[in-house]
């Protein structure tokens, strides 16, 4: 019977150090200054990017180096605390003498400001942190360059998206319960400039050059001109309303496409105005608009339209 009692013995402590040990597992007391770990965060891939959420997936490698500790001795934390997202899984965890790294799938959340959409660049950060109690004076992350960027290998994703020049920092975090060395690692993506321009604002442009194009038919087509503009209006409506917006989450300011949008209301509501005028003079007032005068009038507009319209464009750019 003794001798169970002591076999549940081991069996038990091994219970009660796990844990501890897989989290937050401490460097070790009698180094006196803290320890220097070299990280690196290599991207892999790009997952979805969720705008209405503020969340994107990724994929990378987080390397460690250190000349200052033999990892086989006094193994690193089995992991880290990813403040800005949570960790789905990792894999591929290797541990020689001074090199230690990991690969890490999660979901991430980061601000994301929409005020140049549909040119807005997408800021995918990175932030990574010990777990207490290994505090900043035990252990201090400084950037590795070397093992830090974007993996150029054949399986790197990163459908759909322009990366700009990543950008990685060191510093410290300050709680209640201690101070941390803190590691970021920055990703710009955007949609490449000519194809956000394409999908998403030369519709509006040709909407508003299929409004303008009804200055060519003669005054007396009162009806077709009336058809092509309100058609072209209702359906910038509906694309700003339905697939511009629809992208993004509710904001309470304007993008850059929303300003647009102002502008080619103001556009088409100016082109509007000479069959308003021509209807009112000679249903409502009864009197007699001749075509030498409606002709003046679409002659003033044509000039109008567009001024007005890149006037109405600057005001509300600088001031909204």
């Amino acid at each position: 019977m003794m001798q169970r009692h002591f076999l549940l013995i081991p069996a038990i402590m091994m219970v009660l150090l796990v844990p501890n040990f897989a989290q937050g597992q401490e460097i070790p007391e009698q180094i006196s200054t803290p320890v220097t770990y070299d990280v690196g965060i290599q991207l892999e891939n790009i997952g979805f990017i969720d705008r209405q959420g503020g969340s994107y997936e990724l994929i990378f490698w987080v390397t460690i180096s250190s000349d200052e500790i033999d990892f086989t001795k006094n193994p690193p934390p089995q992991t880290f605390d990813f403040t800005n997202g949570h960790v789905e899984e990792i894999t591929g965890m290797h541990t020689e003498q001074h090199f230690h790294k990991f690969k890490v799938r999660g979901v991430f959340y980061n601000s994301m400001d929409f005020r140049d959409y549909p040119f807005e660049s997408i800021d995918l950060a990175i932030h990574m942190e010990p777990y207490y109690p290994n505090t900043s004076d035990k252990l201090v992350f400084t950037v590795n360059q070397e093992y830090s960027g974007i993996s150029k290998s054949d399986t790197t994703s990163v459908p759909g998206w322009s990366i700009g020049d990543p950008s990685f920092t060191s510093s410290t975090q300050s709680y209640p319960w201690g101070d941390f060395t803190h590691f970021e690692a920055h990703y710009l993506v955007g949609t490449a400039d000519l194809l956000a321009f394409m999908k998403k604002l030369f519709p509006i442009g040709v909407l508003m050059a299929f409004s303008f194009a009804s200055f060519l038919l003669s005054p007396k087509s009162q009806g077709e001109r009336l058809g092509m503009i309100s058609a072209s209006l209702l359906s910038a409506t509906f694309f700003h309303s339905g697939y511009l917006n629809a992208e993004l989450p509710p904001i309470g300011y304007l993008t850059l496409a929303d300003k647009i949008m102002i502008t080619a209301y103001t556009f088409f509501i100016i082109c509007l105005t000479p069959m308003v005028l021509t209807r009112y003079y000679t249903e409502v007032k009864k009197r007699e608009f001749t075509l030498d005068q409606q002709m003046r009038l679409d002659k003033k507009i044509i000039f109008i339209a567009p001024l007005t319209s890149l006037v109405i464009f600057t005001v509300v750019y600088f001031t909204l």
